[in-house]
C-alpha cells in the first residue's frame, strides 16, 4: 500500500470485500486469513504453485481485482505470489486476455499481477525478475467458463501466438486462476515451438478437479 492509498483509507475508508469491516478494500486480518497459503499444483506436464484454492473469498478477491478495479486487492495479491517465486525465476510471462476482456477493463489482469510480483521480490528479496509480454490471441475463442475440461482444450489449442522473438531460456508462466490448465498448456507450447522453455507457473487461485472438489466437500 503506498502513501496515498494510506491517506485515502484514512479520509475515505472502505469496507473490506470479504468481511465488510471499515479500512481499506481488504483488511490485514483477511489477509492473514485467505493470502498466506501456498499450495503446489500439478496440470499436465507442469508443475506449479497457487495461494489458495478458488473458493468464495477467492472468487470475491479476483472479482473485485479484475471487474471493479481494486488495485490495493491486485497488490496483496501480487504480495502473496511474490513470496512463491521460486529462486530460479528470473522471467515471468503472463497469460494474455482475449481482445474483448482488455477493451472492458482497460488492463490485462495477469501482466498486472507480474508486474506487482516482479516489484514485491525485487523490494523485499533484492533481485530482479523480468516481466515478458510475450503471448497474444491469435483467433477468437470461446468463453472457458462455459466448457468442460475436454471443450476447454480443445477451444485454446492453437491459439496463442508469439508476440516478440527474445532469448529467453527459461520463463515462469503467471495468471490470476488456473482451472484445468488449458491455458498455461497453450501458453508452454507457443514457448516451446520458439525455443523457450517453461519451468512452471503461478496462479492466485488454483480451481480443484472435479473429483477433488467432491473429496474436499465430503471432507467438512
Amino acid at each position: 500500500m503506498d502513501l496515498l492509498e494510506d491517506f485515502l483509507n484514512l479520509v475515505l475508508p472502505s469496507r473490506c470485500v470479504l468481511c465488510r469491516d471499515l479500512g481499506s478494500p481488504i483488511c490485514k486480518r483477511c489477509c492473514a486469513q485467505h493470502l498466506a497459503g501456498q499450495r503446489v499444483v500439478n496440470r499436465f506436464d507442469l508443475s506449479g504453485f497457487a495461494v489458495c484454492e478458488y473458493d468464495s473469498k477467492a472468487q470475491i478477491l479476483i472479482h473485485e481485482f479484475k471487474e471493479n478495479h481494486q488495485t490495493q486487492i491486485a497488490m496483496e495479491m501480487a504480495k502473496s505470489i511474490a513470496k512463491l517465486v521460486p529462486d530460479s525465476c528470473r522471467i515471468l510471462v503472463p497469460i494474455p486476455s482475449k481482445e474483448s476482456s482488455f477493451h472492458d477493463r482497460g488492463f490485462v489482469p495477469a501482466k498486472l499481477l507480474a508486474l506487482s510480483v516482479s516489484s514485491q521480490v525485487a523490494r523485499h528479496q533484492g533481485r530482479f525478475i523480468q516481466v515478458l509480454d510475450l503471448l497474444s490471441y491469435q483467433r477468437l475463442v470461446l468463453d472457458q467458463a462455459a466448457l468442460s475440461g475436454h471443450d476447454r482444450r480443445n477451444n485454446l489449442n492453437g491459439a496463442f501466438r508469439l508476440k516478440a522473438k527474445v532469448k529467453a531460456h527459461q520463463v515462469w508462466l503467471i495468471d490470476d486462476v488456473v482451472t484445468t490448465g488449458a491455458t498455461v498448456r497453450e501458453a508452454k507450447r507457443c514457448l516451446v515451438e520458439a525455443g523457450i522453455g517453461v519451468a512452471g507457473f503461478l496462479s492466485f487461485a488454483e480451481t480443484l478437479p472435479k473429483n477433488q472438489q467432491k473429496r474436499h466437500a465430503k471432507s467438512f
